[in-house]
């Protein structure tokens, strides 16, 4: 499992990454004008098993998030941005409040999970920016479960937080 996990995170990176000359180009394998990729690992809180990967890319004027889910149960589960970039807390409680971007709605997408409790997710955010004083870097993304519920969380309450991650900068396996 390990080395799958391993594997789809060198695919969202390349896929994120370009290869050298496009990133020279300012396209992305996908066409279209790009801008950092940035993301994180998730790692799991409150005693859950999920893992996976989250990342960013600006493409075409909007922002397009993949987001790789394992060790959840077949389900349903929210992944949200919050505003503070930690993930210290065994409950998410640090990650902040859901965040929204100046005159939005906070940024909340839903992802199914399979069978075997793994799920991979690409979809376009519009009017979010990667970096800059109202962009994503820096802040975190929680998985949260279930389709339902609140998103908000107390210090040291047992809560619906169960995965989180730090945004930063994507790695390029590109020198």
């Amino acid at each position: 499992m390990q080395q799958g996990f391993a594997a789809m995170v060198a695919m969202m990176v390349v896929a994120l990454s370009g290869c050298q000359a496009m990133k020279d180009a300012g396209t992305s394998l996908f066409g279209g004008t790009t801008g950092p990729a940035v993301g994180g690992l998730l790692t799991p809180l409150g005693g859950s098993a999920v893992e996976g990967s989250v990342g960013f890319q600006r493409l075409d004027g909007a922002v397009t998030m993949v987001v790789h889910v394992t060790g959840a149960g077949p389900g349903v589960y929210r992944v949200a941005i919050h505003a503070t970039g930690n993930c210290s807390s065994r409950n998410g409680f640090s990650a902040g409040a859901p965040w929204a971007p100046p005159g939005k709605s906070p940024v909340v997408v839903s992802v199914a999970t399979n069978s075997e409790g793994t799920a991979t997710l690409s979809t376009r955010i519009a009017g979010v920016a990667v970096d800059g004083p109202d962009g994503i870097l820096g802040k975190s993304v929680v998985i949260h479960d279930g389709a339902v519920g609140p998103l908000d969380a107390q210090p040291g309450v047992p809560n619906r937080r169960i995965a989180c991650t730090v945004i930063g900068a994507a790695p390029s396996i590109f020198h």
